[in-house]
């Protein structure tokens, strides 16, 4: 995410995808390893404050994900032509996840 707001001049946002029902199997998918995590890359390296990361669904489960999914189904239309086009090509988009509210 660095080296593409570094190429591109725009800072960077990171949406992860973590969510309530992992906390209990996976340790990094906790907030608090996220704070260490993100705490290490701005001690780490120059110009970090060009990336950001959210984390959406935190205190959402799968759930409640797929019911936002259906609530948004051309939101999610748009990710899937995205997250396409990323695996086959490189992309220099400025694509943005919305947050909802």
């Amino acid at each position: 995410a660095l080296s593409a707001a570094n190429a591109n001049g725009n800072d960077t946002d990171i949406a992860l995808g973590i969510h309530a029902g992992d906390h209990a199997i996976y340790p990094d998918c906790r907030q608090e390893f996220r704070d260490a995590d993100d705490a290490a890359f701005r001690i780490g390296n120059w110009e970090a404050d060009k990336v950001g990361y959210f984390t959406p669904y935190l205190d959402t489960d799968k759930l409640e994900i797929n019911d936002l999914s259906d609530k948004y189904p051309d939101i999610v239309n748009q990710m899937e032509k995205y997250m396409k086009k990323a695996r086959t090509e490189p992309s220099n988009s400025n694509f943005k996840i919305p947050i909802f509210d």
